[in-house]
């Protein structure tokens, strides 16, 4: 568990560890790309992450609470992997430089409704 704390020191730039076991990252994104093209989004969309790294786990934040999600360390990055209650697959994944891809893989009413919006993320 030290060298998950560890690691996220060292990618995100978090200043302290001993006083960092849970820690809020929130991404805002204002670019999104589906089957028209890629555009500006219309209303805000921002997620918020929480890390737990006293219990090794992570969660999103939503309008109706928190749900876990998984937590995917790399070399130079992390993901954040989501499954729906409906059985969709939602990826968010940081670099370094805390730029992020969050890809929505979407099923409704049987038909394929994939998206992936494009920002930036920041601890608060």
């Amino acid at each position: 568990m030290r060298v998950f704390v560890v690691f996220l020191v060292l990618i995100l730039g978090v200043v302290s560890v001993a006083s960092a076991q849970t820690q809020t990252l929130v991404c805002d994104y204002p670019i999104y790309a589906h089957k028209a093209g890629v555009q500006g989004v219309k209303d805000k969309f921002v997620l918020t992450f929480i890390i737990d790294s006293a219990k090794n786990a992570a969660y999103i934040l939503g309008n109706n609470g928190s749900a876990p999600v998984r937590l995917v360390t790399g070399d130079r990055g992390f993901t954040f992997i989501e499954l729906t209650g409906s059985g969709n697959v939602m990826t968010t994944t940081i670099d370094s430089k805390r730029e992020s891809v969050h890809s929505r893989h979407t099923l409704i009413s049987g038909e394929l409704a994939p998206t992936q919006y494009y920002g930036k993320c920041s601890y608060k």
